[in-house]
């Protein structure tokens, strides 16, 4: 996996590359080799260590991390557990819809079969609609963390051009 890491008001010392290469081989084991390569920006703002990591795994799937504290392992430290934080809500949200929507089967059958009522029915539809939701809300706090880090990048306009490439449209 590449890494590209790069400071803003900051030199990359050999300690910091170490630091943030710890983290990297910790989410690298957790994706199962699935990485291809991580982009982390170290910036100092007025005494202030902020840490911004976009992590690119196989399928043109990003997760990104963001911290800002007083040092630098507690900010990298807090990046990175954004980004396992958003890998691991994706991966519930999927199947959270997956068990909604065959809960919407089984209470439909049911419901046919004189074994369940309508409001049965509703709660799992209701079920279904709430996973979907909270499915949309996550996919925009990730495009609201992307369009964040293409900012502080520099690289607002290529913004449209990861639109473009999501492996995953929600429709409304």
């Amino acid at each position: 996996m590449r890494l590209e890491l790069r400071g803003h008001h900051v030199d990359i010392t050999p300690a910091l590359r170490r630091l943030v290469g710890a983290k990297l081989a910790k989410i690298e084991q957790l994706l199962n080799d699935r990485a291809v390569s991580v982009k982390a920006i170290l910036t100092i703002e007025k005494h202030r260590h902020r840490a911004n990591i976009t992590l690119h795994a196989r399928g043109e799937k990003f997760l990104h991390g963001e911290a800002e504290t007083d040092k630098w392992e507690t900010a990298v430290a807090k990046a990175w557990n954004d980004l396992e934080t958003a890998r691991q809500t994706f991966l519930l949200l999927e199947s959270s819809i997956a068990s909604a929507q065959e809960n919407v089967r089984l209470q439909d059958l049911s419901f046919r079969e004189g074994q369940a009522t309508s409001l049965d029915v509703i709660d799992a539809r209701l079920g279904l609609a709430r996973a979907q939701i909270e499915r949309s809300q996550s996919a925009y706090q990730f495009d609201l963390a992307l369009a964040q880090l293409l900012e502080l990048s520099g690289q607002t306009e290529r913004f449209p051009e990861y639109l473009r490439r999501a492996d995953r449209v929600i429709d409304p």
